[in-house]
């Protein structure tokens, strides 16, 4: 099936997401290469839908089902997001989670990357097409644009090929397998769910239970985050009112400090000469013009503990809202490397490689056998 007609089956309610799945995870390294695989025409997978019953479906999100039947995606769900995200400019109906992974796709004309919106790079610069405006007018009015462009005059035909490749996206065909039949229950579905989300995290028992009970009460999910911010809301009422009224709350008795076993925590800065190159580092991003890094980054897990002490980090990148979270790693071992790779950090671990990404990709700095500390 095309990818154009998957988004319209998307938007027509007859394919959308089971109530069981979780949200958006992807980053913006992901996008970008799903991306490039489809430009080049390369296998991006299959995907695989439950057709169920519209009457007996329980979907995420406040759409409207098809009536008669409905393809619940069970997998290529983040990477029918991330293109209806892309091509229409805006989230699917079922979307829960973080649009800037898919927000401000750019494609260069001449080395046929795609990047996401850099202003200091890219700004008034014609080689740079965003690629949501152009699956949304067309190749055709895109063509026009850069036609009259005398910088492009000398490429014109290989840049208007690009531009042609880049719409032909939505034309692609994606293999769909269904998982059919009256005895695929929700417990069955779960488990082929996860038989081939190997890559994936695995639903526990706790997401299978709460699948069961959506499947009987679609509102019970946004029924529980309602019911859990106000026993939040109270138990903080509660706190408040008794110091107000003079009664402390007894704290739980704890072991002495001393006597407590704290979980170390993997990365720091553990030498002079790390902390002379990351000093360094620092000081020359300030240079030139950038945000300083926050040094001794502590990254954490969506509860809040630490999970890595990151040496040098932008978690809000070099251009803030513009460019992914970067960190610099000095001497880290893999632990930490994977923790940032999961936190959708791109990250470095020489200082030269961080310089030269500087250079060439915040800075749009071709000159990058300049001297550097």
């Amino acid at each position: 099936m095309k990818i154009r007609t998957i988004l319209d089956q998307v938007d027509l309610g007859s394919m959308a997401l089971p109530e069981f799945q979780r949200g958006y995870v992807w980053n913006r390294d992901q996008v970008r290469g799903l991306m490039h695989s489809l430009y080049r025409k390369h296998p991006v997978g299959s995907l695989l839908v439950w057709m169920t019953r519209t009457e007996s479906a329980s979907a995420r999100g406040n759409g409207e089902l098809a009536p008669g039947t409905v393809k619940l995606l069970l997998d290529g769900q983040q990477r029918i997001t991330s293109l209806y995200g892309i091509i229409r400019g805006n989230p699917p109906k079922f979307f829960d989670g973080n649009a800037q992974s898919f927000t401000g796709l750019y494609f260069n004309l001449d080395d046929e990357s795609f990047e996401f919106y850099a202003p200091l790079k890219m700004k008034d610069n014609p080689l740079w097409i965003n690629v949501t405006e152009l699956m949304k007018i067309g190749a055709g009015e895109a063509i026009k644009r850069i036609v009259n462009v005398p910088a492009l005059q000398g490429s014109l035909t290989t840049y208007i090929n690009r531009l042609n490749a880049i719409d032909g996206i939505k034309e692609i065909d994606l293999h769909i397998e269904e998982v059919t039949g009256e005895d695929k229950t929700v417990d069955v579905v779960v488990d082929i769910f996860n038989r081939v989300n190997s890559g994936g995290t695995k639903l526990s028992k706790g997401d299978l239970a709460l699948a069961k009970i959506c499947a009987g009460w679609p509102e019970a999910r946004e029924e529980m985050k309602i019911r859990l911010d106000k026993l939040l809301a109270k138990v903080a009422t509660d706190f408040l009112e008794s110091l107000l009224g003079g009664v402390v709350p007894e704290s739980p008795v704890v072991a002495p400090v001393h006597e407590q076993t704290i979980p170390a925590v993997a990365g720091g800065v553990e030498s002079d000469e790390e902390e002379r190159i990351i000093r360094d580092c620092n000081e020359w991003i300030v240079q030139q013009g950038l945000p300083e890094g926050e040094y001794m980054y502590e990254l954490a897990d969506h509860t809040g503990n630490p999970i890595a002490i990151l040496d040098l980090a932008w978690p809000n990148g070099l251009q803030e809202g513009y460019s992914q979270p970067v960190a610099l790693l000095i001497n880290e071992g893999q632990e930490v490397e994977e923790a940032v790779n999961r936190a959708g950090y791109l990250f470095f671990t020489e200082a030269d490689a961080f310089h030269a990404y500087v250079l060439k990709e915040i800075l749009a700095n071709s000159a990058l056998d300049s001297p550097t500390p």
